[in-house]
This record gives C-alpha cells, structure tokens and sequence, in this order.
C-alpha cells in the first residue's frame, strides 16, 4: 500500500529513511532526529548483521532463517502509526528487519534462507544485542558389536582417557562411548538414544551388531566422520537419516547361552528336541506376547550344564526364558528341572 505524500510529509513524529521508506514510496528527506519508532534500531542492521556471522561461523549449514525480539514498546509505536495512516498492509517493523538480515546474511555467508525446514534458526534479540542460534536435529543410525564382556549398553559416562581394564574404573558403556564420539564430531547440546533390544553387560554381540538410534539436538555439525575402531567395541553403518522410522524394526536373533542346572540332577536333553517352539511372554503390564522359535540346537559341557543356541524372533528375555519366569513354556519347564542362564551371547541380529 502505498500513501500519499502529505500523510507521511506532514507527520509529527520523525521517521527514518528505513521506516518512511516501509510506510510509503513517495517520502522526503526527514531532519536528523531519532525515529518515532523504531529509536535507530534499523540504523543497526549491519553491526547486527556481523553479530549473527560471527555466531553463525561456529555451524555448518547450508540454510538458515532469521527471526526477531524486538522492545514492546517499538512494536505499539509502529502498530499506532500505522494505525493512524492506515498503513496496516505495509510491513511491520519486526517484518522489515528479518528481512534485511536475511538479505545481508545471505551476501555475507552464500547460503540460502529457508523458512520452511532450515538448518539453523537465528533468534536476533534487540533488547540486548544478543544472538541465539538454534540447529535443527539431525537423526542418526548405526549399530554396534561387543567382542569382549563387562561393557554395559548405557547408564553411564565414558572418559575416553580412561581405559576399562584399569583398576577401579567402571564407567564405561555402549552409550557412553558413542555420545562422546558424537560430542567431539558433532557437537551437540543433548542425546537421545533408542536402542533396537538389549542384552547384559557380561554379553557379547556379534555378527551385524545391534542397531540403535540417536536424536542429536542443536547439533554444530552435520556430516559423520569415520569413527575409530577398538579392540573391544565396534561400531557399524553410522549414517544421517530423514526421520526415525514409524516402528521399531522387526528383529530376528541368534543366542547361544549356557545353562546351569544342580548337579547330580538327572536330566534328558531330548525334550527340547520337542519342545513348543511358540513361546509366550507377559511383561510387567500383564501383557503376553508371542514369540516363535525357528530352531534350536543343544548340547551337554558339562554334567550340570549345557549349550543352547536358538534362532528366534527379536525381544525375548532370554534368562526368563530359561528360568520360566513369565515365559512359557521354558527351558525349565521342559527338562523339568530348574535351571538358570549363566551368560549368553549374541550371535547375529537380523533387520526386516
């Protein structure tokens, strides 16, 4: 909209060229005075412009938008006078200084604005001078393998100084070991793990490993560098996704573990030839779940021990299903006799 010449021309508040200039194309020079709305804040846009590229360097992007805090009292100022010129489809103030930001981010740094799903969102507050720079998430998937015993999945910190066969030194995990890879790489604010099962600290995982996914929030980087192997945990097709997947994926695992049973305890090892290979389990909310056993396979160690390796859909509590604690039917229950899992392992997962 634009106004006519004597609405602005005769005002009794003194503009500057930047607001005259918003309000209406036809405008004359205004004598130096502070302006009525917006007291010399759009007389700032190039130092705040060097403020946000120099918060902005520390990022990588590719596009970014700009938004704006600006003092209530400018935003009430410029709603009155355009209020009184009915000037109301002109840009507002808050609209104009986005959008020079913008423009000036984009010379200075050749990158895009994106209103839409940007990578980075600058919060300039005038109030202060103050700028805030907010990165979108990015989610990651990868999955691990365990060669040795004793390394936790998650619950607590890992000092990469500190090696796990040290004496007294005890923090050291799945989770802890990749969030410190990720601080170092991507340099995020915050990590959120979704882990595709789990197993004991004393289990090994092998095979294709075990899948998990990480949501990295206000991340400063957005590309995966190779990520160094140990001798004791590896860590498999780290990569950037879109989005996380509407469900969990369907698993299917190969355990092998060994079960204790008394000793001098008679016990024929041919029941588990037959034994139901649909098994039933209820979890603490009473909930039973089905889950199918494709093969297993056993021999005897020892005179009270044996080997059990079985092929079976992913989420089975595996020492449950020894013990036959809310599983049925069990290895318990079959050889009647009770029995314990000393310690599995994971032989290979498999994805569908």
């Amino acid at each position: 909209m634009i106004l006519e010449s004597t609405d602005i021309t005769h005002l009794d508040f003194p503009l500057c060229d930047e607001c005259r200039a918003r309000l209406s194309y036809d405008v004359k020079p205004t004598p130096s005075q502070q302006c009525f709305i917006c007291r010399g804040m759009m007389e700032q846009i190039d130092e705040m412009t060097y403020v946000i590229v120099e918060r902005m360097a520390s990022y990588e992007f590719e596009t970014f938008t700009v938004g704006a805090t600006l003092k209530p009292s400018i935003l009430d100022r410029d709603d009155y006078i355009r209020s009184k010129f009915r000037a109301k489809g002109t840009r507002s103030v808050k609209t104009s200084l986005t959008t020079q930001l913008a423009d000036n981010i984009c010379k200075r740094t050749k990158k895009k604005l994106d209103r839409t799903n940007p990578d980075i969102t600058v919060l300039m507050d005038t109030r202060f001078g103050s700028c805030e720079i907010r990165s979108r998430q990015i989610l990651i998937q990868a999955q691990y393998t365990k060669n040795c015993r004793g390394i936790p999945q998650k619950d607590t910190t890992y000092d990469r100084h500190v090696s796990p066969r040290n004496s007294g030194c005890d923090i050291y995990s799945i989770y802890g070991i990749f969030q410190q890879y990720l601080r170092n790489v991507i340099r995020g604010t915050d990590f959120c793990f979704v882990w595709c099962g789990g197993e004991d600290a004393t289990s090994r995982v092998l095979g294709e490993g075990r899948r998990f996914y990480v949501r990295v929030k206000n991340p400063q980087r957005r590309r995966i560098s190779h990520m160094p192997e140990t001798k004791d945990v590896q860590f498999h097709n780290i990569r950037i996704i879109s989005s996380m997947p509407a469900r969990m994926p369907t698993m299917r695992s190969e355990i092998r573990m060994v079960v204790r049973f008394p000793e001098d305890t008679p016990v024929s090892l041919r029941s588990l030839h037959h034994m139901d290979k649909t098994v039933h389990v209820r979890d603490q909310a009473g909930k039973v779940s089905i889950k199918k056993i494709h093969s297993i396979h056993y021999r005897r160690i020892s005179h009270a021990s044996l080997q059990v390796v079985i092929d079976v859909e992913g989420g089975i509590p595996v020492k449950r299903f020894v013990s036959g604690c809310d599983v049925w039917p069990s290895v318990s229950s079959t050889l009647q006799v009770k029995c314990e899992c000393w310690r599995f392992d994971f032989l290979d997962i498999k994805y569908y």
